[in-house]
């Protein structure tokens, strides 16, 4: 009999929906990033994804997956440009929400780490952090910024309504606790302010069909979000979505073709690790893959896209569950992840 799962968005059933191999989940951080995340993985085969029944959402399970502070550690440790931005360079996700803003309004930055955002942001708006790792906020505060260490729910409830915008950047595929984190976001909000969320699109997985990349999974990631669960979970909590925006230069037809058929010959590798036999899988499927390709750049697929964001808004005078309909695809460089 399936294990029946709680979803961590509505608390609703959940149900197994894909597996991954973790073999080979720990062969691509290590030879990608360097990284051995072994002990994540102890005596587990396979490692299950499970999607809530209600909103779409699909997350990893169990929740101890999730990277802890000395996973994070030697993740920021590394120097690797494909991974993190050069200090100075500003991320698409916050081009999208500095662009958003407006003079004078109150922000929180959810997910600070050592004030990358605010700084940009301070010029325009009066703006405060929060994070839970306290060498950032040191840091930050170092630098003049305002931030704090705290969680989201602590700080909720000792600033209840006390911001018109919150943003969290890349910070919700980190979270387990998905109701208690959009609870604690929702308080901080007053009535029709937004809350405006950037998270890694996963249609179906990260940027298409890069399924096993380590940038996009555990430890490092435990929820896969798209459009239709955000939407859906913001529905459940009674946000109105008043905008979706989807970030980064989508890939070059070739790398799409390639991905879609890594995918469909079920090769996990990376491309500087590819032996004879998965070149022959994939050239195999390769045509498959063109056909797909070319149908989801005619039908505009935002499959192709390595983000997604969305703004939110908490309701004053509307009813809850109302949903807006502004989707249009924001054209910006190449993303990086946080």
């Amino acid at each position: 009999m399936e294990q029946v799962i709680q979803s961590p968005v509505t608390g609703g059933p959940a149900h197994k929906c894909d597996e991954f191999r973790c073999a080979d989940l720990i062969a691509r951080y290590r030879n990608d990033w360097g990284l051995d995340v072994a002990d994540h993985f102890q005596d587990m085969h396979r490692l299950s994804l499970y999607l809530c029944k209600d909103s779409g959402y699909r997350f990893f399970h169990p929740r101890s997956l999730a990277g802890e502070a000395a996973f994070y550690d030697r993740f920021w440790a590394l120097e690797n440009p494909t991974i993190h931005r050069p200090k100075g360079v500003i991320r698409d996700d916050w081009l999208f929400a500095l662009d958003r803003l407006q003079p004078g309004e109150k922000v929180l930055d959810v997910g600070c780490a050592e004030g990358a955002f605010m700084g940009h942001a301070q010029e325009l708006t009066d703006v405060e952090g929060i994070d839970e790792n306290e060498e950032g906020c040191r840091i930050a505060r170092h630098d003049g910024l305002n931030a704090t260490c705290s969680s989201i729910i602590d700080y909720a409830n000792s600033r209840p309504q006390a911001f018109d915008v919150v943003v969290a950047s890349q910070v919700l595929e980190h979270v387990y606790d998905v109701a208690a984190f959009m609870t604690g976001l929702i308080g901080l909000v007053r009535q029709g302010g937004r809350i405006i969320l950037s998270v890694p699109n996963n249609e179906p997985y990260y940027a298409g069909w890069a399924k096993y990349d380590p940038l996009n999974n555990p430890p490092h990631h435990i929820g896969l979000w798209n459009e239709n669960a955000l939407r859906k979970m913001a529905n459940h909590f009674g946000l109105v979505v008043d905008e979706v925006g989807y970030l980064g230069t989508p890939d070059r037809f070739l790398l799409q073709v390639y991905r879609r058929a890594s995918h469909l010959a079920d090769v996990t590798r990376a491309p500087n690790q590819l032996k004879f036999g998965d070149w022959l899988r994939i050239a195999v499927v390769t045509p498959i893959a063109i056909v797909l390709t070319i149908g989801e750049r005619l039908l505009r697929s935002t499959c192709n896209h390595a983000y997604v964001s969305v703004v939110l808004r908490r309701p004053s005078d509307r009813p809850s569950g109302v949903e807006g309909s502004d989707r249009r695809p924001v054209q910006t460089s190449s993303g990086h992840a946080a």
